[in-house]
């Protein structure tokens, strides 16, 4: 069995919480990312020499099997332009329906998707006003695709903490865009914030799964003594219990918050 090529080189440490990332926290420096002339230019041998267990070269691989781990092991040494162009010539080796093409097509779409990282961080890194939110987005959009959720997460808040004005604002719509609700210019409803992090951070089923528990247990609250048509009393009791409910949550009080605001506070909550 060939080693699976989908490795990917070890993910920074994250920045502070209260620290807003620089280009360097971000992703890969330009120099880090961008080809070489040998990967921008003309392609390198498809086939070099491999390296032995004592780093001495062994004849170049010459079956797709072996091509296919060669390729894996550039890409985890970050050498995808050199990766793709091994996994590109093994694939002219195979036919149709050798099990083989799925493990070599795999591994070319990960060198590929390695090579949009490096564009995308350049793009991000020098591109004007208009530019940078979009390159910003395809980066943190890319990076959970290689498994780099934290830098992906790091890239939405460098964004967020653009000086420029026009690039905060362009990035959080580009990171709101998927909410499905969109409010009045200038309006903000309480959820959004919690939203936004979900979004950022790659939390948003984790939201939504504890927002459909705290649904059930309200439901469960309420529907109970209202099918067991129990006393006023006690189902007023039940009604109170749902109510305090969303306070052990973490977006519990902006939502008794918002009621508040709503209901002038004459219920007490």
């Amino acid at each position: 069995m060939t080693p699976d090529p989908s490795s990917a080189p070890a993910r920074p440490e994250r920045v502070a919480a209260d620290a807003a990332p620089t280009s360097a926290d971000v992703a890969p420096t330009s120099a880090d990312v961008a080809p070489t002339s040998a990967d921008a230019g003309s392609p390198s041998p498809v086939a070099g020499p491999a390296l032995a267990a004592d780093g001495s070269a062994t004849a170049p691989p010459a079956k797709p099997e072996e091509m296919c781990e060669l390729g894996g092991q550039l890409l985890e040494q970050g050498q995808a332009a050199q990766a793709a162009e091994v996994f590109t010539a093994a694939l002219q080796l195979v036919a149709a329906d050798d099990p083989v093409r799925g493990h070599l097509l795999s591994g070319l779409g990960m060198a590929r998707l390695e090579q949009a990282v490096m564009v995308f961080t350049e793009a991000a890194q020098h591109g004007d006003h208009d530019a940078r939110p979009l390159a910003l987005e395809l980066l943190a959009r890319v990076l959970p695709l290689r498994e780099r959720d934290e830098q992906a997460a790091q890239v939405w808040q460098h964004g967020l903490n653009d000086p420029d004005p026009h690039v905060v604002a362009a990035v959080r719509a580009r990171l709101r865009r998927a909410f499905g609700v969109v409010a009045e210019p200038g309006q903000e409803f309480w959820w959004d914030s919690f939203l936004e992090s979900a979004v950022r951070d790659g939390t948003l089923p984790v939201l939504a799964a504890e927002l459909f528990g705290a649904l059930d247990q309200l439901y469960a609250l309420v529907a109970v003594p209202y099918v067991r048509k129990v006393r006023q009393r006690e189902l007023r009791e039940a009604l109170a219990r749902a109510v305090r409910l969303p306070g052990g949550y973490a977006w519990g009080p902006e939502l008794q918050q918002s009621f508040r605001r709503r209901l002038g506070d004459r219920d007490g909550m």
